[in-house]
């Protein structure tokens, strides 16, 4: 078993850190398909997703709290808590789109991944060496949406701007799901058609290596019916040329 397969074994052997604790049920084909070719493996991954949280202090980007969270589209009903002012501190709404990470075995792996991200609309992916040289793909896009919606508990925006971004996160939500459907067929033909490249270069390899050994075979027998039969003709003429 090489490196790369061992550290495929732990990663996907361990346990899910994540808060949620579990795959996103709309990639989990994605995923799937990717850890089970053996050129690569996901370390990390989200579908995207929506997400309203409390900043309790302006200062601290992790001092935040959860209010709503959903992999899939958000309603108008979902949002009405925070029209009845008693939210206190500031409040921010967010779209995040799908992210994705896999190590690839080598750089040619990596480079197939990240174009098949790139020809499926995640214009910000890219190959980053990680610690020992890992090479690790990160398929995401810039659809990224935040807007801030109160400060210290006032309301910053209407309720009718308030549904509309409702309804633009969620035309965000929809693009994103498509290009993760997009990424999934891509990965699986561009996988696919590589492997059909190999299958045939080590096939004609083969057959090169095989013709070689009968063109050699050939020659050798060849030249073993040519000393013979000079040999004969050498023989004769000592004959021919004796005082007998």
């Amino acid at each position: 078993m090489d490196e790369f397969q061992k550290q495929k074994n732990r990663c996907l052997s361990s346990t899910d850190n994540s808060i949620k604790g579990s795959i996103d049920a709309k990639i989990l084909s994605l995923v799937q398909l990717i850890n089970e070719n053996k050129d690569y493996f996901t370390t990390s991954s989200c579908s995207g997703r929506i997400m309203i949280f409390r900043k309790v202090n302006q200062l601290k980007s992790k001092n935040c709290e959860s209010l709503f969270v959903t992999h899939d589209s958000i309603t108008e009903d979902d949002v009405n808590f925070l029209l009845n002012g008693q939210i206190e501190d500031s409040v921010i709404f967010k779209f995040e789109p799908f992210v994705l990470h896999v190590q690839c075995r080598t750089m040619n792996h990596a480079r197939l991944l990240l174009k098949a991200a790139l020809t499926s609309g995640f214009r910000n992916s890219g190959i980053v060496l990680g610690k020992k040289e890992r090479l690790i793909v990160a398929v995401r896009s810039t659809q990224t949406l935040e807007v801030p919606l109160t400060n210290q508990g006032a309301m910053l925006i209407s309720q009718d701007y308030l549904y509309f971004l409702l309804q633009v996160a969620n035309e965000k939500m929809d693009d994103n799901d498509l290009r993760i459907r997009k990424f999934e067929v891509s990965f699986h033909s561009t996988t696919l058609s590589e492997e059909t490249k190999c299958k045939k270069s080590k096939s004609s390899t083969r057959r090169s290596q095989k013709d070689s050994l009968q063109s050699v075979s050939t020659a050798q027998a060849s030249t073993k019916n040519c000393s013979y039969e000079d040999g004969l003709l050498n023989f004769s003429d000592l004959f021919k040329e004796s005082d007998f």
